[in-house]
């Protein structure tokens, strides 16, 4: 049974769609629909349900689910210790989204494999629905997410949350140092895609077209400074910037805006479980 095939599988049963599993894999729709039928004519079972823009579970679907899943964690389990022989005695594999990364985890991993010179660790970075969608896979043994995922046999714990400020290298004054949003209309936004989208679309138009709209948000701070551009950003990103005055903090009057959330997502009943509990209580400080 080819594990490309279980793999694109297990990623179309997750989000329904043949053209966001091409998107996630690297491929065009058509070899995933190709990789489908194929698991479908050896299995002699129809997988899926499919209609103009969306694929269900058939029961047979939803019965090989697991299998699937336990079948891809094995393969990555045993590639893991192929590797492993002779040089260190298991591999922890983190997915994380790179703002939380930065912020959290840099320091706590040197800890780590400080303490643990026995442990390979792997660190695989990605937006939040590609970690979700790497760590329901098997792909990775811990996820880091800024958004929650709660599914059968997962554990989703909240990390911790951190504060969206609206900052500028623009010196502060009586003109700039407190805005309204409507003030926001004149002012020349970066957008750094930190903002969840029910706040984005409420401070901007849905479709509101920036002149620079970074996909990685962390690396939007070298744009702000000595520049007159304003982003949204964590606050914890941008603490040294903030310190050392090269970033300004901007107020935006009667307006909250909601803190980004971090969780960290494993499975309990993993066989790394012990390994995993190590890191979870000796990596992430505040």
């Amino acid at each position: 049974m080819n594990i490309d095939y279980l793999r694109t599988f297990l990623t179309l049963a997750e989000n329904g769609s043949f053209s966001e599993t091409a998107k996630e894999h690297i491929v065009v729709q058509s070899t995933v629909s190709s990789r489908i039928q194929e698991l479908e004519k050896e299995l002699g079972q129809s997988l899926f349900i499919r209609s103009y823009n969306h694929a269900e579970l058939t029961l047979a679907g939803q019965a090989f689910l697991e299998y699937a899943k336990n079948i891809v964690e094995l393969e990555n389990r045993a590639i893991d210790r192929i590797g492993l022989v002779g040089q260190f005695s298991e591999r922890l594999t983190i997915g994380t989204v790179y703002a939380f990364h930065k912020c959290y985890l840099v320091q706590g991993t040197r800890r780590f494999l400080e303490k643990h010179s026995d442990i390979s660790v792997r660190i695989e970075f990605g937006h939040s629905r590609h970690i979700i969608s790497a760590m329901h896979q098997g792909k990775i043994d811990i996820g880091y997410s800024h958004h929650p995922f709660r599914h059968t046999g997962f554990q989703c714990d909240l990390v911790c949350e951190d504060e969206i400020i609206l900052v500028t290298s623009k010196q502060p004054t009586d003109l700039n140092e407190c805005i309204t949003l409507k003030d926001m209309e004149t002012l020349r936004i970066y957008n750094s895609n930190f903002l969840y989208a029910d706040t984005h679309n409420r401070i901007f138009s849905r479709y509101k077209a920036f002149q620079l709209d970074i996909d990685i948000g962390e690396n939007i701070v070298p744009y702000l400074l000595n520049d007159d551009g304003y982003a949204f950003v964590p606050r914890k990103m941008v603490e040294q910037e903030l310190s050392n005055e090269s970033l300004f903090e901007v107020t935006i009057l009667n307006e909250e805006i909601p803190s980004m959330k971090n969780y960290v997502i494993y499975k309990p009943t993993s066989p790394k479980r012990k390994l995993i509990q190590q890191w979870l209580n000796e990596v992430v400080s505040d």
